[in-house]
Parts: C-alpha cells; sequence; structure tokens
C-alpha cells in the first residue's frame, strides 16, 4: 500500500464521529528534529496492523507515535491499537526509535512484537469522548539508552492546573501544513489551555488536557499516542481533535484545539508505573 493512500485511510478514519476525531497524522508548521536522542525517547514511530474483524474484514495499518520512557516502556493512545470506530484491536506493532526517519536505512531501533501492549481498560472509541485512550507496550526486550534522555512522568503532587499556560513540546512523523509526509521526525510547541477552557467551557473529562491552535502551530490529522512534554515529562498523550473537519483536506487548518491523555491523573499514571514495574522486575 503506498503512503498516499495509508495517509487517505487515516483521514477517513479520523472523520468517523460527529463530535470529535483521533488525532491521525500531522504536525503543522514544525520544525525539523535533527537528533532525536537529544529529545529523549520523545518521537517513537509506531505502525500497528493486522486489525481483522470476525466476518474476515481485513483493516489497513494504523500510524502513530508515542513516547519511550524507559528501555522496554512505550506509552501511546489506545486508539493507535485498538479502532476507535469498530473496536477491533492489533496484533501486531513495530515500533521505530531513536531515529530521525522511519526508514530502516535511517539507523536507530526497530522492535516488532505481538500483543505486547496493555490497554487501559474501559476504552470505548471516540463516541465515548475518548475517555481511557491509552496504552503501554512493553518491548520483548530492553533497549540500549544510554545515550537518550528519557521523558519521565511529572512529580505525584501536580495536577493539571499547575500546567495552563506552559509551553508544551510535541513531536510526530505526520503530514505537514503542505500537505506532504515528511521522513524525518518534527516538533512544535504548544500552549496548554486552561482548566476552564478545556473541563469548563469544552466539558472535556477531567483526566484531559488541551492546547489550542494558535496561528497553526498544532499537532493534527496524526501523531496520535505521541507525547507532550514540559521540562522533560511527560504530561499527555495526544488523543482527539475538535472540532472534528468537514473537508479532510483542511483538516489541520479547522482544528480549535487537541486534547491530550494525561499521566496528572493518579489513575493513569499507577496504570504507567505499573507497566514499569512488571517491566524491570523482568528485565
Amino acid at each position: 500500500m503506498s503512503t498516499f493512500i495509508k495517509a487517505l485511510f487515516v483521514l477517513t478514519w479520523l472523520v468517523a464521529t460527529s463530535e470529535q476525531a483521533p488525532v491521525h497524522e500531522r504536525i503543522m508548521n514544525g520544525h525539523t528534529i535533527p537528533n532525536p536522542s537529544s529529545y529523549g525517547g520523545y518521537g517513537v514511530h509506531i505502525i500497528t496492523e493486522e486489525y481483522t474483524a470476525k466476518n474476515g474484514i481485513t483493516y489497513s495499518p494504523s500510524a502513530c507515535g508515542g513516547t519511550l520512557i524507559s528501555s522496554r516502556v512505550i506509552v501511546s493512545a489506545q486508539h493507535c491499537f485498538v479502532n476507535p470506530t469498530t473496536l477491533i484491536g492489533a496484533r501486531k506493532a513495530t515500533f521505530y526509535i531513536d531515529t530521525v526517519s522511519y526508514r530502516a536505512e535511517a539507523g536507530g531501533k526497530i522492535v516488532s512484537c505481538e500483543d505486547c501492549w496493555d490497554n487501559y481498560p474501559g476504552y470505548k472509541g471516540a463516541i465515548n469522548g475518548s475517555q481511557n485512550d491509552l496504552t503501554v507496550v512493553t518491548l520483548p526486550e530492553p533497549i540500549d539508552v544510554k545515550n537518550i534522555m528519557l521523558p519521565t512522568l511529572p512529580p505525584e503532587d501536580q495536577t493539571i492546573k499547575d500546567y495552563a499556560n506552559k509551553s508544551v513540546f510535541i513531536v510526530g512523523w505526520g503530514f505537514d501544513e503542505n500537505g506532504d509526509q515528511p521522513q524525518t521526525l518534527k516538533g512544535v510547541y504548544m500552549l496548554i489551555s486552561s482548566y476552564q477552557y478545556c473541563q469548563i467551557e469544552k466539558k472535556n473529562f477531567p483526566e484531559h488536557i488541551c492546547a489550542k491552535n494558535i496561528n497553526n502551530n498544532t499537532v493534527c490529522s496524526g501523531d496520535s499516542g505521541g507525547g507532550a512534554v514540559v521540562d522533560n515529562q511527560l504530561i499527555g498523550i495526544a488523543s482527539f481533535i475538535y472540532p472534528p473537519p468537514e473537508n479532510p483536506k483542511d483538516v489541520c487548518f479547522e482544528v480549535e484545539y487537541v486534547a491530550f491523555i494525561t499521566p496528572l491523573d493518579k489513575n493513569y499514571r499507577r496504570f504507567i508505573e505499573t507497566s514499569l514495574k512488571k517491566a524491570e522486575n523482568n528485565a
């Protein structure tokens, strides 16, 4: 399947719900990341595949992002591993780690595995406001991270309100503002919105944080599962954009804000920490 066809599939998946849409594939007005190791494990590129329904229909692969937080653990969004419309799960995934390009010849680390992830319970797709949109991957074997600065979880005493109006850094591999899919990792800074805006005005769940689209500096139709990082702390996982686009070609120019699942929520944090401890014990 060509890159162009896969991009079209992703955008079709994107507009499946009338209220919000999973983030799938674009950094707008971002800058190229010359050395991914200097940005820690922020830019993991993920390809999930082998979605097969009971009726035998096989769905196209999905391309997403993720964040490496230890030698074995990657944090991403559940809708990258479970189709948010059909709720059919993937069985296999390939992870491109510590590389400026997801092409094999670019170097870095490439790991493939089957069913090597844990999905947070209770995810019901975009119809339920993308609540519980969290997946934690445990790689089969640890990778060498001695030259990679890994982001950490935020301090336990911090809340969503503590990060309002702070600049957050997000990276991704998706289409850019010209409609092209770059082969190199890109990053963009966004501003975290206030609790008043995200939770009260926009009626998001308490475990979401939001970042407004200002001057089209945003993640958008893609970059799902990518991490939002402040001071090397992972405070969010890209979950959905609002509103969903009327025209997929203009998807990134119509976004009002991006919502992130956040480890600042104690239940999500506990889920991630459980995977970290399990990976350490089985190392």
